[in-house]
């Protein structure tokens, strides 16, 4: 994917830019934004970071937002999430500041509700999008096979939710509410786990042959791991932390800020070409009063001694 990436921004008269927006300095965050500046300079993308203190308030991030939104060299925006907790409360209005064809997370409310009506060209969300490509590329025939969710978060499993009905795969999603979970976790063809808790699946929650994917982020003991434990591997098949769907999110964050860049461009042509038909349209205009002005000029030169004479009449004995 990179490679393909990079072969294309090669040919490219202006790279695209990606501003990414990180308020404070969670240490799983900070791990995907210096992934992500490292993977942008290896394609030839520009990357500009804006890293706020903690303490930054509503304001401070909106008029980042605002400001790269009106900025038609950036292509793209990025809201390093989670947020601080006295900015979560402002999430979805922050994120539905981001124009739609910016939004290369694909989180704004437009893009999430053109996913659910299976719009093509929205700009889907980068995760549920890694771990649909690592599931096509280990297992075939996807159609009818039951893919189990744990997590309902907007980031991964609603959007994974409809990516997998798109693929015609049976969906169960699993949550904090959820019943009888290691019954429904172990008839799971593919379990993704993102929960955000480490040892939330052994062992004695999965079947045999099953494919897992751990989406989880977890600090232990100074080491990055996921919600997974599974100790007998030769079971099934299981995606390592770190190294497995986060490289992955990442390359789709390229992948989506190559398509906000083909929107972006489109829309600057577009707009170049109203404001040429506008100039023309301004110079016909200018040339019609200056017809209409020559024309006044030439009856008035024509008609001018009779003008003069009617004046006179009207003029007192």
């Amino acid at each position: 994917h990179l490679s393909k990436f990079k072969a294309i921004i090669t040919d490219l008269d202006r790279k695209p830019h990606l501003v990414v927006i990180l308020v404070w300095s969670n240490p799983a965050s900070l791990t995907y934004v210096g992934h992500k500046e490292k993977i942008a300079k290896e394609i030839g993308a520009t990357i500009s970071v804006h890293q706020l203190p903690t303490k930054s308030t509503f304001e401070n991030v909106r008029d980042i937002i605002i400001e790269s939104n009106n900025d038609r060299e950036v292509d793209a925006i990025l809201l390093q999430m989670p947020l601080p907790e006295h900015l979560k409360p402002h999430t979805r209005t922050l994120l539905d500041l981001i124009e739609s064809q910016k939004d290369v997370d694909g989180l704004t409310t437009a893009n999430l509700g053109a996913l659910i009506s299976w719009k093509q060209d929205s700009l889907i969300a980068c995760t549920p999008q890694a771990v649909m490509s690592i599931v096509e590329a280990h297992r075939s025939d996807l159609a009818g096979k039951h893919m189990v969710i744990m997590g309902r978060s907007e980031i991964v499993g609603k959007p994974l939710i409809h990516l997998a009905l798109r693929a015609n795969m049976s969906v169960t999603t699993l949550h904090s509410h959820s019943k009888n979970i290691q019954t429904l976790t172990k008839k799971a063809d593919i379990l993704v786990v993102a929960v955000g808790r480490p040892d939330t699946i052994t062992d004695d929650d999965i079947k045999d042959g099953a494919l897992i994917i751990d989406v989880g982020i977890n600090k232990q003991d100074g080491k990055l791991i996921g919600d997974t434990n599974i100790v007998d591997q030769e079971r099934v098949d299981v995606t390592a932390v770190p190294g497995g769907v986060g490289p992955m999110t990442v390359t789709y964050v390229m992948h989506n800020l190559l398509a906000a860049y083909e929107a972006n461009s489109k829309r600057g042509k577009e707009e170049s070409q109203e404001k040429n038909q506008l100039s023309l349209s301004g110079y016909f205009f200018i040339l019609l009063l200056l017809s209409f002005a020559l024309l006044f000029g030439y009856m008035v030169g024509i008609y001018s001694p009779t003008i003069s004479e009617m004046h006179q009449n009207w003029l007192p004995k």
